[in-house]
């Protein structure tokens, strides 16, 4: 098939999910037009094999994602010059990342996540400047400093799910277009980098479940205008909740939890119109005195809210009537463990999307409300 320009298979049974099934691939260096191969979504096994390295340089995107293929990333794959999207994730690869994917200066979109890749990101990829998203998670990968040479164009950076150790490079500062940003669930520790704080465009900012330490920074509503997903949970943060954390006015999930954070929950939250979740459970915010839960009052005005978990700290006072007021979508309501006084609100049957409610372990007097029984969709009750 001389002429043949696009070849799109994903999405089908095909292969074995042994050796052979990528032989095909060879006789494809005879299709000097090919501009598009998909074969992603298959069952298709064995090794990537090198006679990759021949394709037409005409090639503009190979996916091969969500496959059982096996082995090493071969390095001649530096040869596919033409490539603006390589899509191998989902497999099984091993080996290390060949450090000449930096030659491939057209790049666009690199996704190499969720297989056992191991090694150093190569710094060549500093080279690729015209990369715009680059998906690495779930790997075995360590992290260069060099990675901040990274095109400035990125949008996208995933290196969650891997053994990251050692501390973040604060040169990650001069990805100025970056959107998304996720370092979750690695081994990074030491001091936040606190110019990351000022990477205008993130909308994602998710690095939880590390141990890193510093706190929130005091103008993160004014610096992370665009921000709608903000994790630092399972960390060594310390400090206050600052109150421009109201300004982050797209914001819709808040998980703070896990932390070391003190002091009081700031009671203008409900500027967050669009807030869905707000996890605040597991640090040392409150006072155990009057007004600690004053800011359950402002959250009335968050329509969309879902999820509220403040257990595990040192709230006091007594739950305030307002919280009749909160919205009906709420499902999840958790302040156990804490230092909460008084007696349960009877108002707290206008919440009928609940389906938990926790409030065990807590200085609770009085008789429990009969309206809880009109919670027909709670399902756990502490």
């Amino acid at each position: 098939l001389k002429s043949l320009e696009f070849l799109g298979l994903g999405g089908n049974k095909l292969g074995s999910g042994e050796a052979n099934d990528l032989n095909f691939l060879r006789s494809l260096v005879n299709c000097t037009k090919l501009r598009f191969l998909d074969v992603s979504k298959n069952n298709l096994g064995g090794a990537i094999p090198n006679s990759i390295a021949n394709l037409t340089t005409n090639l503009v995107t190979l996916t091969l994602s969500r496959n059982q293929i096996y082995g090493s990333i071969p390095p001649g794959i530096q040869n596919l010059l033409g490539l603006t999207t390589l899509y191998l994730n989902s497999n099984q690869l091993t080996g290390s990342i060949p450090p000449g994917i930096g030659l491939l200066q057209n790049m666009g979109i690199l996704a190499l996540s969720s297989n056992k890749l191991f090694g150093p990101i190569p710094s060549s990829f500093g080279n690729l400047t015209r990369l715009i998203q680059l998906y690495l998670f779930e790997n075995n990968l360590t992290i260069p400093t060099s990675l901040g040479n990274l095109s400035s164009s990125l949008d996208s950076l995933d290196l969650s799910y891997n053994f990251l150790e050692g501390r973040i490079p604060s040169t990650l500062s001069q990805l100025t277009s970056l959107k998304y940003l996720g370092l979750d669930l690695n081994k990074l520790s030491g001091t936040f980098p606190a110019s990351l704080y000022y990477i205008s465009s993130l909308e994602v900012f998710s690095i939880m479940d590390n141990q890193l330490h510093w706190s929130i920074s005091f103008g993160i509503g004014f610096t992370l205008p665009n921000l709608w997903y903000f994790s630092v949970a399972s960390n060594n943060f310390t400090g206050t909740i600052p109150s421009s954390f109201s300004n982050l006015s797209k914001l819709e999930i808040s998980q703070l939890q896990d932390n070391n954070l003190v002091g009081s929950v700031p009671d203008n939250l409900g500027n967050l119109k669009s807030l869905e979740r707000l996890y605040l459970g597991g640090n040392k915010l409150g006072s155990g005195e009057a007004d600690d839960l004053h800011f359950l009052t402002s959250l009335v005005n968050c329509t969309n809210l879902r999820g509220l978990i403040g257990s595990w700290n040192n709230f006091g006072e007594v739950l305030p009537s307002s919280i009749a007021n909160l919205t009906t979508k709420l499902k999840l309501i958790s302040f156990s463990r804490n230092q909460i006084y008084g007696s349960i609100p009877t108002g707290i049957q206008n919440l009928i999307g609940l389906t938990e409610l926790a409030l065990s372990s807590n200085r609770l007097t009085g008789s429990i409300p009969p309206s809880i029984g009109n919670l027909q969709n709670l399902e756990g009750l502490y």
